[in-house]
């Protein structure tokens, strides 16, 4: 088979050895290409600024109004634990380099923890990287109080390998609330 005189397997070694050598497809234009950070602001109706919350058969979210705020909640029928997913808009991801961090606001209702898994480079993490687990975690104590947890990302991908295309999920359990998510280069 050919395509346009050149044998697919010339075009394969070909760009095979281009990204052996680092190089990168360029990313494409967009609205937040020059951004200084992308968030969501979850509730009855998310606002999105360059992150969208997906919904997943393990990470199914209902609005919830605690303390006045609004946020999200998973929907848990039968787990302890469940995933809020988001991807992030391909025209910030120019922007991050070799890490990245994240921000998450949530309401500690219950002793647990909230973790991020993200799609990144540890070859030791689920599926070649894709659920690389951020080395920090919040400890949460059940305060009832709105409470903010930053996460590091080292050497994230983000190339949409998690579940429906996500760049990143954040593990928690049913008490726990979100209400915004901020990433930063």
């Amino acid at each position: 088979m050919r395509i346009e005189g050149i044998r697919p397997s010339i075009l394969t070694r070909k760009y095979a050895d281009l990204f052996r050598q680092g190089w990168r497809p360029p990313w494409p234009d967009g609205p937040f290409k020059s951004a200084k950070s992308v968030s969501i602001k979850l509730g009855r109706q998310n606002e999105e600024k360059g992150l969208r919350q997906i919904e997943n058969d393990d990470g199914v979210t209902v609005p919830a109004l605690i303390a006045d705020k609004p946020g999200r909640i998973l929907e848990l029928l039968n787990r302890k634990n469940g995933y809020i997913y988001f991807a992030i808009d391909d025209s910030f991801k120019a922007n991050i380099g070799k890490s990245a961090n994240v921000q998450v606001e949530y309401f500690d209702a219950a002793p647990g923890t909230l973790a991020l898994e993200f799609d990144g480079s540890d070859p030791t993490a689920p599926f070649s990287g894709a659920y690389s687990r951020s080395p920090h975690r919040a400890t949460l104590s059940g305060t009832r109080e709105w409470k903010r947890a930053r996460f590091t990302l080292d050497n994230p991908r983000f190339g949409n390998s998690q579940n429906r295309g996500a760049d990143f999920r954040l593990v928690l359990h049913r008490d726990v609330a979100v209400g915004t998510v901020t990433l930063q280069p």
